[in-house]
């Protein structure tokens, strides 16, 4: 049906698995082909989307249980998270009651266990979009951009504590960009354990981009969520 809900989890994951069904099991050297590396090609620029998409899930149960969201509030912002399309316009997670805005990002650490420089541009980007919001993505914002919580959720890759990891990511000094802007933007950077959440509303804590930090077993329990729920809706 036209109208059909557009579900992410279901796009993501099916582009996935069409692939690895396609895969001839029995010769792996039948695989070898042009047309199965250009499959592959298309799937390798998914795997960022759908790593987003289980990050996304992720922070939006922690916030949720946090705030002891209400399951038809709860209902509403997963909703929200699986009927938006990739890369489109808008924050990945909004909520307007209480007001927060997140940005999430999937970058693996590559050297010595930092980010690399195109990472951490990708990361101040995304606080730049959270403090200085273009005119597409404030259309979607029901109050002001200086009245929400604004929050960068990144995923721990490696066994670094959470906080050491932040405090790296904020301290590099290989963004170039020494703009008094790009300089703002950097020092409004700060760690945050999710579970101050309910003060940083309480004193409307509006001024600073706050990053939190998600585990990879809390991405592996939603992955394995998502999935469940795939396989159920296919014997419907």
């Amino acid at each position: 049906m036209e109208n059909e809900l557009y579900s992410k989890s279901k796009d993501l994951i099916k582009n996935y698995t069409d692939f690895i069904n396609s895969l001839n099991k029995d010769d792996v050297y039948e695989n070898i082909t042009i047309n199965k590396l250009a499959d592959l090609k298309r799937v390798f620029s998914n795997i960022n989307n759908i790593m987003t998409l289980i990050a996304t899930r992720a922070i939006a149960k922690k916030i949720a249980s946090i705030l002891n969201l209400q399951d038809p509030e709860k209902q509403d912002l997963f909703n929200n998270i699986d009927a938006t399309k990739a890369n489109s316009n808008g924050f990945d997670i909004q909520i307007d009651d209480p007001k927060i805005l997140v940005e999430v990002k999937c970058n693996n650490p590559i050297h010595d266990k930092k980010f690399g420089a195109a990472q951490i541009t990708a990361i101040l980007n995304d606080a730049n979009k959270l403090k200085n919001p273009n005119e597409k993505a404030c259309k979607t914002l029901k109050y002001d951009i200086n009245k929400y919580v604004k929050i960068i959720a990144i995923v721990n890759f490696n066994s670094k504590p959470n906080e050491e990891l932040v405090d790296d990511l904020i301290k590099d000094n290989k963004n170039k960009d020494n703009s008094s802007n790009n300089q703002n933007i950097k020092e409004s950077l700060k760690y945050l354990d999710l579970n101050k959440l309910p003060g940083l509303l309480k004193n409307n804590s509006f001024e600073n981009v706050y990053i939190t930090v998600l585990s990879k077993d809390e991405l592996n329990n939603e992955l394995i969520e998502i999935v469940e729920n795939i396989k159920q809706q296919s014997t419907y």
